[in-house]
């Protein structure tokens, strides 16, 4: 994990306020996967960032306010998980773009910059282990997300051959199939001898992930992630 990088960053402050964002932008369209990934049934949708946030990023943050600091939430139930995942929203938005700056790391793959992706969403939401084909640096903006990493030697036991016809997958064969905090043993023995590194990244955090590592992702909170692939 790296720290200190983007301490500068105007979004960290800025972006905490969601009546900023809906009246900055309410009006605007974005699209939204509802659910849980892992294990569960999840759609997509479009929506107005204002219904966005009314409907999905308000209630869970005011559940997590009203515990305060002295106990967890509980996650809200599948279908008031909300996540804009994986969005070129800077793109959409790029007034936003002013309230962050590129990491100089990413200057130094041989492609350079590749894309820039924001994800913002309730608690509860889950990218399920998969790897991805560039150097991956995940910046946390808002909130805490859990992450769990396992190296390319532990292949076999995360069973990445047997994805479930017309589930969450894509041609590079690059998602596993095992539930990985709730694993069935029955289904994915060998899941249980699979070594990793787990984090939580808070505001400021950033985490290095390289090309071709897997890593899983849940939110512990309302969250919000920039990402840049290079």
């Amino acid at each position: 994990m790296l720290t200190g990088l983007i301490g500068h960053w105007e979004a960290l402050s800025k972006w905490r306020d969601i009546n900023w964002f809906a009246k900055q932008f309410g009006h605007r369209t974005i699209p939204v996967e509802i659910g849980r990934h892992q294990g569960k049934k999840w759609t997509e949708n479009t929506l107005t960032i204002n219904d966005f946030m009314n409907d999905y990023l308000w209630p869970d943050a005011e559940a997590h306010m009203a515990m305060g600091s002295g106990g967890v939430a509980r996650m809200p139930p599948d279908e008031k998980v909300g996540y804009i995942a994986q969005h070129t929203l800077f793109d959409q938005l790029p007034s936003l773009r002013k309230d962050f700056t590129t990491p100089p790391l990413c200057n130094m793959g041989p492609q350079g910059m590749i894309r820039v992706n924001a994800w913002l969403g309730t608690s509860g939401t889950v990218t399920p282990l998969h790897y991805d084909s560039y150097d991956n640096l995940l910046s946390q903006v808002i909130g805490y997300k859990y992450v769990r990493l396992y190296r390319e030697s532990e292949r076999e036991k995360l069973y990445i051959n047997e994805m479930p016809e017309g589930d969450v997958t894509t041609s590079q064969n690059n998602i596993s199939p095992v539930d990985i905090e709730n694993p069935d043993l029955s289904l994915h023995p060998l899941f249980k001898d699979a070594v990793y590194t787990e984090t939580v990244l808070g505001p400021g955090d950033i985490l290095f992930i390289p090309q071709g590592v897997w890593h899983y992702v849940r939110s512990l909170s309302p969250s919000m992630s920039v990402n840049f692939w290079f």
